[in-house]
């Protein structure tokens, strides 16, 4: 049984998926082009949705969507909503 925390474990799988895709250790720039770019079967689409959710993963025909909200959120606040709904089941490289 794993002793590594939450945050220990996303670290360490932060650094296998650089290494696989030979991503270096420096800042990512365009998150969402590099998504699309690793999968085609993924698409990020950000728009603003006012009162809307931070984002929302949408699946159908073999295909994710990844909508982030951009409405009154920070550059920062929707990489991470990106990269949390990479995370909720697609089972992609790009969205792990």
């Amino acid at each position: 049984m794993s002793t590594l925390t939450a945050v220990e474990r996303g670290r360490e799988r932060a650094r296998d998926i650089r290494a696989q895709l030979d991503l270096g250790t420096g800042p990512l720039g365009d998150v969402f082009a590099l998504v699309e770019d690793v999968d085609p079967d993924v698409l990020v689409l950000a728009r603003p949705l006012d009162d809307g959710p931070e984002g929302g993963l949408l699946q159908g025909a073999g295909k994710w969507l990844v909508v982030v909200n951009t409405h009154d959120r920070t550059r920062s606040r929707q990489r991470f909503t990106a990269n949390g709904f990479c995370g909720s089941g697609s089972g992609r490289v790009a969205c792990s």
